[in-house]
């Protein structure tokens, strides 16, 4: 998992955490579904390890723009569209939607694949401490993801790129 801070399209700070939602599933999160304890351990430690490495955790940010593959199949669950600011409840509607179902439930009623289906839990548990850290900012997904950021950075004119 990436964190970045910016300011007028500039990165300022950013660090990156082995806290990925695959890998967090994995290793808190045998159950399919997750077990109250299993989600329990999860939130205890994210909220031990997120807070204390966020980048200028003591800045006013403005807003928090999810971007993954996982993070931009949530609107969904809420019947909202990408770029779309989250009202201030959706994650705790969103965590309530998926607890206790299992990945091939949740695949069901949402048109997923069930292995993303299974990373919804920890990517939303990630995205809340991430927001908790930072005062609770607006919450915007994004339809791009990291590899189509950084493609379309190294496609603007003046990048020193050449194309052919």
């Amino acid at each position: 998992m990436q964190v970045a801070v910016g300011h007028n399209g500039r990165p300022e700070s950013s660090v990156s955490l082995p806290l990925g939602a695959a890998r967090v599933a994995h290793q808190f999160l045998p159950s399919d579904p997750p077990t109250y304890l299993e989600e329990a351990h999860l939130v205890a430690h994210l909220a031990a390890t997120i807070g204390p490495a966020l980048p200028l955790s003591g800045t006013q940010i403005t807003g928090l723009l999810g971007v993954g593959g996982t993070l931009r199949r949530t609107p969904v669950l809420l019947g909202l569209s990408i770029g779309e600011i989250y009202p201030k409840d959706a994650l705790e509607k969103m965590l309530a939607l998926v607890r206790g179902r299992s990945s091939e439930e949740i695949a069901t009623m949402y048109e997923l694949k069930p292995e993303r289906a299974r990373l919804l839990l920890p990517a939303l548990l990630l995205v809340r401490e991430v927001l908790r850290g930072y005062g609770n900012p607006p919450l915007i997904m994004s339809p791009y993801g990291v590899r189509e950021g950084a493609i379309l950075t190294l496609a603007r004119p003046g990048r020193g790129v050449t194309y052919a």
